[in-house]
């Protein structure tokens, strides 16, 4: 085991991409189901939604598996871990753990 430090990047990268895809999404949303959107700009509308949720996905995806090490500038892959666990990764060049403050949980369906 590597000693840890800290690179909250991962954190601020992941609030960043949340406001600039998250909230035009939803507001999106919200403005047709409230409808301020015509019916008309549906045909055009929900494949671009749909493509700004599947490219959201893909980003968050790379973000919590693949990590560039700040120090050295490799290419780190993260191990499969049971969940929830703290997303840190370690680079064997530099001898570091990264610790990112992100916490990757598992997602149970709900209650019922």
């Amino acid at each position: 085991m590597y000693p840890v430090r800290q690179d909250r990047s991962v954190r601020r990268r992941h609030y960043w991409d949340m406001l600039l895809g998250g909230l035009p999404f939803a507001g999106c949303v919200l403005a047709a189901i409230w409808g301020y959107i015509p019916q008309k700009h549906f045909a055009w509308l929900m494949p671009v939604l749909f493509s700004v949720a599947v490219i959201g996905y893909i980003r968050q995806w790379q973000r919590l598996h693949r990590f560039i090490c700040p120090s050295c500038g490799s290419k780190i892959k993260r191990e499969r871990v049971s969940l929830p666990s703290p997303v840190v990764f370690s680079c064997s060049q530099c001898q570091t753990d990264w610790d990112t403050g992100v916490v990757e949980c598992e997602f149970d369906g709900g209650d019922g």
